[in-house]
């Protein structure tokens, strides 16, 4: 807008200095002037307006660049800059390509586990143990307990319906009606799919009655399993008796 406005004034001064008597021509300025302004509260639009003479005033009169206190009184004034040429300035022209890095040191493998500190916050209520990089290098929170949280315990039921009619993923094992109905009752409502898979990939160890017993060793998580039927008959959290 003050661009317009300088604009508007430097041709009121100039039809001025030239006798002008086109009254046209000054309504139409005065006109697009309050257009322009038509917004603003009226001690602005003066405000504006004062700024605005001075600086015509000054630039028509030579003595712009003295104006602002930025050259000496001594110095010749600028009246005025000339236009760029078209295209006299060349763009620079970034280089954002990443640069190589040899072996590529510092990187993780797919599929590698990485320990972490088992207190470190993933998000709020929750505590993760471990972190998975999937086959794609992409890392996959594992989370063992819901930690109380609905929004958790609801991806459990889905899962775990799963493992009864299509089998535990990477066994050979089965979930058993006793073991499913368990895991929605108290002292289970937390234990995650996770917590089981982890704990299924342990090391098997003589259970009770002739079953195999897996324990997560992050959770203690304990998981018994029929070794005829293969079929998971028990779950129980860490912190149950033995």
């Amino acid at each position: 807008m003050i661009n317009e406005l300088i604009a508007l004034k430097v041709k009121e001064e100039q039809l001025k200095d030239s006798g002008s008597l086109n009254h046209h021509a000054f309504n139409d300025i005065t006109d697009l002037r309050n257009t322009l302004t038509a917004s603003l509260p009226p001690e602005s639009r003066a405000e504006i307006d004062h700024v605005v003479s001075g600086f015509v005033h000054d630039f028509l009169n030579g003595s712009l660049a003295n104006s602002g206190g930025f050259q000496q009184s001594d110095e010749p004034a600028i009246t005025a800059l000339p236009n760029p040429v078209p295209g006299a300035i060349t763009p620079t022209v970034l280089d954002n390509t990443p640069p190589d890095i040899p072996g590529d040191v510092g990187g993780f493998e797919a599929g590698e586990d990485i320990a972490v500190n088992t207190e470190t916050p993933v998000h709020e209520g929750h505590w993760s143990d471990s972190i998975y990089f999937s086959e794609d290098g992409s890392d996959v929170e594992k989370i063992y307990s819901a930690s109380g949280q609905p929004e958790l315990r609801e991806i459990r039921r889905p899962a775990f319906d799963a493992w009864q009619e299509d089998g535990i993923p990477d066994t050979d094992y089965t979930l058993n009606p006793h073991a499913y109905n368990s895991l929605f009752k108290s002292g289970r409502k937390d234990i995650m799919p996770d917590d089981v898979l982890d704990a299924l990939s342990s090391n098997s160890m003589p259970g009770e009655n002739g079953s195999l017993k897996f324990v997560n060793p992050v959770t203690g998580t304990r998981v018994f399993v029929n070794p005829k039927t293969k079929q998971v008959v028990g779950i129980q959290p860490g912190d149950f008796g033995d």
